[in-house]
Formats: C-alpha cells, sequence, structure tokens
C-alpha cells in the first residue's frame, strides 16, 4: 500500500505537542478585531496593536497558502512555512494557526454570509430564496478547484480581512454573540442563515460551514448510524476540534502515565485510550519520551482493536505509514508473534523502527508493498498459509477527520471518487491473498461516505467467493468525541 495516495488521509495532527480546547475557546475577543481601539493607557493600545498587525499577518499567510499550486494539507503547510521563518515564535504560530483554522472551518459560511450581504435584490427575510441562493452558491463552485479560486479572489479583495474576522466571531460558537462594529452590516445575512438552519438541512450545511455538495453523504449518516439525529449531531460536532488522544502501548503503566498526565491535563482514560485537555506539550513528557504512549485519536485505536490477535498470531498491517496502528495491534501480543508492517515510502518505514524500539516492541518486521499485486510472503508466514489478521487501512476522502483538518471538506469538494474506490477495491483483494483459511481482514477508512465503506466491502464479497462478512460499523463521531472511522471484518471460510 502506498500512502502518497493518502494525501489528505492524516488521523493525526500534526500539532499535536498540544491539546487544543475547543475552537470557541481559543477564539481571541471580538473587540480586538475592530477599528475602533479600545480604551484605556498605552498598554491597551499596544496590545491592539500587536492583534491588528497579526491579523494582518494572518491575511498574508491566507492569501498565500490559497495561492499555492497544490492545495496542501493546512497543518503541514503551517509547520513548513511558519518552521522557516524564525521571526515567528511559538505564540505566534499558535495564534496563526487558530485563525486559519478557523477560516478553513467556517470558510464556507463566511464566504456565503459576504456573497448574501452583497446580493441587494435577495430578501434575507424569505427562507425559501436563502436556500435558492445557497444552492446557486453552491453551483457556482462545484468542485475544490472552483472553490479555491473563490475564497483566493475574497481573500484578495476589500474584504478579505473581514471575511478572517467573521470566521474568528463564528468560532465563539454562541449564535447570541453579539457582532463587533465593523462587522454588523453582516447581521442580516448571518441572521438568515442561522434562521434557514433551525429547520433546513441545506441552512444547516452552510451554517457549520461545510458545502453543500455533501448533503446525501450527511443525510446517509441517520441510514448508517440507525439514529434518527445522527447528521444533526455530527454537523453540530464540525464546530470544535476533538481533544488529543493517547494510546497506553504498555497497560500495566497506566498509574504512572495517569500521574505524570494529571499535572499538566484534564485526563479521562477510556480503556487503552487517554483523552488529555491542557496547554503542555506532550513531547517533553516522560512518558512519551519512553514510549508508553503514543498519539493515536480514538476512533483509529478502535479500528487497530478490531485486529483481535492474540499473543503467537501473525498479523499484516498493510497501509502502515508511519506505524500508528501497527504499534496499537503489537502492544496486548507481549512481544509474542510477528507483525508486519508495509508502506511504499522508505522513510515511513524507518519511523516504524524508530517508534517499535522506543515501544519496546521487538516482534515488528518491516518490508515494502506497492499494493499493485499480491505480497510476498516470508517463509514463516507462507509455511502457515498466510496471515492469521490483516487490516485494509485504505486510502480515502479523510472525511472522517474534518473536525481536526477542517481544510479537507474544501480541498476534495465535489471531487469524483472513482479512481479512489477503484484503488481501494483493488488494495482490499490484493491483501486478502495472503489471509490464511479461517483468518480474518479488517478493512477500514477516515471517511464517512458509503462509496468508500460498505460498498466497497460489498464489492470486494461479491467479487471474492468464500469470505464471510461479520461486522461493518461507523465508529466515532457523531457518538464520540473523536475523528470519524469506518471499519469492516472478514472471516476467510475454510473448505470443508
Amino acid at each position: 500500500m502506498t500512502k502518497q495516495h493518502r494525501a489528505a488521509k492524516n488521523t493525526r495532527t500534526s500539532r499535536p505537542e498540544r491539546s487544543p480546547k475547543p475552537t470557541q475557546d481559543r477564539s481571541t475577543s471580538s473587540q480586538q478585531y475592530t477599528n475602533n481601539k479600545p480604551k484605556g493607557g498605552q498598554g491597551h493600545n499596544n496590545s491592539f496593536d500587536r492583534t491588528a498587525n497579526q491579523m494582518r499577518q494572518a491575511l498574508e499567510l491566507w492569501q498565500q497558502w490559497l495561492s499555492e499550486s497544490n492545495w496542501y494539507q493546512l497543518d503541514r503547510w503551517l509547520k513548513n512555512t511558519l518552521g522557516r521563518n524564525k521571526k515567528y515564535g511559538k505564540r505566534d504560530r499558535l495564534f496563526y494557526g487558530d485563525v486559519l483554522f478557523n477560516a478553513t472551518r467556517f470558510g464556507y459560511w463566511a464566504a456565503l454570509v459576504i456573497e448574501g450581504q452583497q446580493n441587494k435584490k435577495l430578501d434575507k427575510s424569505d427562507t425559501a430564496l436563502m436556500a435558492d441562493f445557497i444552492g446557486q452558491f453552491a453551483e457556482q463552485a462545484p468542485t475544490a478547484t472552483a472553490i479555491k479560486s473563490q475564497l483566493r479572489l475574497l481573500a484578495l479583495s476589500s474584504q478579505g480581512a473581514e471575511f478572517l474576522s467573521l470566521c474568528q466571531w463564528r468560532a465563539k460558537g454562541d449564535r447570541t454573540a453579539v457582532l463587533p462594529e465593523t462587522l454588523s452590516h453582516y447581521t442580516p445575512s448571518i441572521q438568515a442563515i442561522l434562521q434557514l438552519s433551525e429547520h433546513n438541512r441545506l441552512g444547516q450545511l452552510a451554517w457549520h460551514g461545510i458545502p453543500v455538495q455533501y448533503f446525501a453523504d450527511i443525510e446517509a449518516l441517520s441510514v448508517v448510524t440507525h439514529r434518527a439525529d445522527a447528521a444533526d449531531d455530527f454537523l453540530a460536532a464540525q464546530d470544535t476540534r476533538p481533544p488529543l488522544w493517547l494510546r497506553l502501548n504498555h497497560i500495566d503503566k497506566k498509574d504512572t502515565v495517569f500521574k505524570e498526565l494529571s499535572e499538566f491535563y484534564t485526563v479521562e482514560l477510556d480503556g487503552a485510550a487517554l483523552s488529555v485537555v491542557g496547554e503542555r506539550g506532550i513531547f517533553g513528557l516522560e512518558c512519551y519520551k519512553t514510549g508508553l504512549v503514543e498519539i493515536q485519536d480514538w476512533a483509529s485505536q478502535q479500528l487497530a482493536l478490531k485486529v483481535a490477535a492474540t499473543p503467537g498470531q501473525k498479523i499484516w498491517d498493510t497501509c502502515a505509514g508511519g506505524g500508528g496502528k501497527t504499534l496499537a495491534i503489537a502492544a496486548p501480543l507481549g512481544n509474542k508473534g510477528a507483525v508486519w508492517a508495509t508502506d511504499i515510502r522508505e522513510h515511513k518505514l524507518n519511523e516504524v523502527k524508530r517508534r517499535a524500539k522506543q515501544a519496546h516492541f521487538y516482534n515488528i518486521r518491516t518490508a515494502p508493498w506497492e499494493g499493485k499485486e499480491a505480497f510476498r510472503l516470508p517463509k514463516e508466514i507462507a509455511r502457515d498459509g498466510g496471515f492469521d489478521w490483516v487490516l485494509v487501512d485504505g486510502p480515502c476522502s479523510s472525511s472522517g477527520t474534518w473536525r481536526r483538518n477542517p481544510d479537507a471538506k474544501l480541498r476534495n469538494l465535489g471531487e469524483d471518487l472513482t479512481a479512489l474506490n477503484e484503488l481501494q477495491l483493488k488494495l482490499l483483494t490484493n491483501a486478502s491473498l495472503s489471509v490464511k483459511p479461517g483468518g480474518k481482514i479488517v478493512y477500514g477508512t477516515c471517511s464517512i461516505f458509503e462509496c468508500e465503506n460498505n460498498a466497497i466491502v460489498q464489492a470486494f464479497l461479491s467479487q471474492n467467493t468464500g469470505w464471510r462478512l461479520d461486522s461493518a460499523e461507523l465508529m466515532g463521531c457523531p457518538d464520540h468525541n473523536s475523528d470519524s472511522l469506518f471499519a469492516a471484518v472478514m472471516t476467510k471460510i475454510k473448505p470443508e
């Protein structure tokens, strides 16, 4: 499996050194974004000037990101761009990260607000007309390329600064919050979208900053989860970022880890998963440096748990990347049996080796695999007739990670997933050839889209006889404060 097909997939944030508070808690007060300086002494003026300068710089960064020839994943782009310039300190990086993440989280909403307010012919008190306007707005930007061009033109216009300020206000999450004076002229447009959102799915999508091209996919959540309010809960969750989740590599060290984390964070334990909320960096903690914990989202941990291997069994993680799920699979084995991790990129396999050594797992093996054909089985695996377990954490649209990486909902807007679906089915099929009779394969994606999930599983089962579907489910958000992730478990039936 190649991770180069997974540019959009990233279940771990590239800013893991901090456990961010919910987005609305991190937004700067609306008073700072007005053109009227707050009353007070020289210190107040200096604070205002600093924030105003930061907002101007944030707008330049936003324009720069939108001007890239390739629309890079925002967290990685920020890390590279800010890291190259020594003038940006830690506080600056956090500030610009928050502003730009808010812009991607609520940018679609802000663009609708500005466009709606400029449309003098639009009767904003007529909800039916507002729904039509939102639909027409979507038709103007049906693809990622189109919405990128639209956002870039807006960023370069006289409304660019107001766009970012609107997103900062929206990030507060308080529907009753008063707009700053400099944004008050947008009140009719904002109120019209808010009113529509109370009884109309299009309005609801718009209010939460979700392009309406995803209407059918969001509606399908209620069917997939067997919950009538699943779509409502999923959309509401998009307003905030999930907490930082850690995984215990050694459950017997739970008390030691919990004691250290509790000094700096609010900690909640969920099996081997720990959610931590606080401002201190994780990388400097002893439990992280010694490999007692790993950074991994709750839903991602649940996928690894679907590989219910026992000590002595042999497992293959086909799409290992940096090895997060590889280590999660190896943890309960007690260094008995073997876990093979494959990827097309050598530097990722080196990362797997480093992390395995740090976590004191000595039964992890690595090898390259591109996914174009069956894996050449190691001799010990071939003697057993194949692996006991195989995990295919397939390439996907990353729609399940919108809360953590909200730019993904813009970068993949309205794209045809046919080629990606073909790749997903091919990887699953080729990986299945390495499962022993009676063994199991787990197929997962960090996607909420049925075309990437159950549709792929059903296509595989229809084309490959001798397999049985044991379970299939969407895990995480909206039922849990995490990413969303699909998992299906299938068994290779033993011949009679």
